[in-house]
């Protein structure tokens, strides 16, 4: 029996987008090498891949330093059933995807018991730049998606292999356009005229906050340009009911969309109004034109200043394509200016600019480069089996 038959590999991800780069590694992993058994922590995304879930963290999504201390309780019992499942299953290699809050402290108890412990899609160092070296103590290994992270991670002293992100295999390349009429039906949008894609987030709590922002955008926009069309994917159908409640509440039922694949959303949109984080890096690699509009509770932006303030958080802005590009090249609306007006002003300065619209455009198709070659989950997955096969058994 060969090292990788013998043995396992916990993976553990969170809120949909560590989901489906968990989903993707699982495929790669099972790909691979079909005999290793893998399990852990994930969602929907993870299980239809194969993995053994242990704990189901779909709705783990949470926004703000302060509203995650009412979720402690639920961590602490999923912390449970995991150290419960490693104690069985007796692991040589864990992956944790994302979700320091909870995977810091996991990944210490991992090592602890002698598990060669990884982190994928490790923190923002960007961000959260006086966290680097805690964060590399916690970890046998980083596996960096960006550059980057390969240089402030080695600078805080940790193992670092650079991978590339998993977006790079989930948008390998720019969408056909000349498919763009026909996929707009089968949303169920018109063929032409300007579409607008919101996208609120994939938390509750960003659903909340943000969704009445973004519908009440629509309807300013409508009042400027009456032919727009509005699509808004829904990350999780949990979250559907309470979308179209909103939708209805504001006479949108025929002027907004809800679709079920947010990529194909994004692919025949001109231009997107979202949260930051991997939507915004999506929309980049489909080299879509967006506005970042973000919002937090009164108490955790309170938080966040005083982070600032003390050097702990580095930044004012929160977009991935700013942040990875060095510039602000995406509007970035927060707090008190993502209200209505300031989005839709925004958003009317870019479809009634084309000089913008292309220069910004030009901007996003940098950021493709930055994120490794193809195949990147390929390359995480032999490295963990790699790793899996250096590891001495529990």
């Amino acid at each position: 029996m060969s090292p990788d038959e013998s043995s396992s590999i916990f993976v553990s991800a969170a809120e949909i987008s560590g989901d489906t780069a968990g989903a993707y590694l699982v495929t790669a992993l099972r790909q691979a090498c079909p005999a290793v058994r893998l399990f852990g922590c994930g969602g929907r995304r993870m299980a239809e891949a194969g993995a053994r879930l242990v704990v189901s963290t779909t709705d783990f999504g949470v926004v703000g330093l302060v509203e995650v201390i009412g979720f402690i309780p639920r961590l602490f019992r999923a912390f449970s059933k995991i150290k419960e499942a490693i104690r069985l299953e007796k692991p040589r290699v864990a992956v944790l995807i994302g979700y320091e809050g909870f995977h810091v402290p996991l990944a210490r108890w991992l090592r602890r018991q002698g598990i060669y412990t990884v982190s994928y899609l490790p923190p923002q160092v960007w961000l959260w730049g006086a966290l680097a070296r805690p964060i590399a103590r916690s970890y046998d290994e980083i596996l960096a998606v960006v550059p980057d992270e390969v240089r402030v991670y080695q600078r805080a002293g940790a193992k670092v292999t650079f991978v590339g992100h998993y977006l790079k295999d989930r948008i390998p390349s720019l969408p056909d356009t000349r498919h763009t009429g026909e996929i707009r039906r089968k949303l169920g949008l018109k063929e032409s005229g300007t579409v607008v894609a919101l996208l609120p987030g994939s938390r509750r709590v960003e659903i909340e906050l943000l969704t009445p922002v973004l519908l009440a955008t629509a309807l300013r926009l409508l009042d400027s340009r009456s032919d727009m069309q509005f699509v808004l994917p829904v990350a999780e159908t949990c979250y559907r009911e309470l979308i179209e409640q909103q939708v209805t509440a504001r006479g949108l039922e025929d002027r907004v969309v809800l679709a079920e694949n947010g990529q194909a959303a994004m692919a025949v949109s001109d231009l997107a109004l979202l949260a930051s984080g991997t939507a915004a890096l999506e929309a980049a690699l489909l080299d879509l034109p967006m506005v970042i509009v973000y919002r937090l509770s009164s108490l955790t932006v309170c938080t966040v200043r005083a982070l600032q303030l003390l050097r702990v958080i580095r930044y004012d802005q929160i977009g991935l394509p700013n942040l990875l590009l060095g510039k602000i090249i995406v509007p970035e609306l927060h707090q008190a200016q993502a209200c209505p007006e300031r989005v839709a002003e925004a958003a009317l300065a870019l479809l009634t600019d084309s000089t913008k619209y292309e220069e910004m455009k030009t901007e996003l198709t940098k950021i493709r480069d930055l994120l490794g070659a193809e195949n990147t989950s390929q390359k995480a997955a032999a490295l963990l089996l790699g790793r899996s096969r250096e590891a001495k058994p529990c």
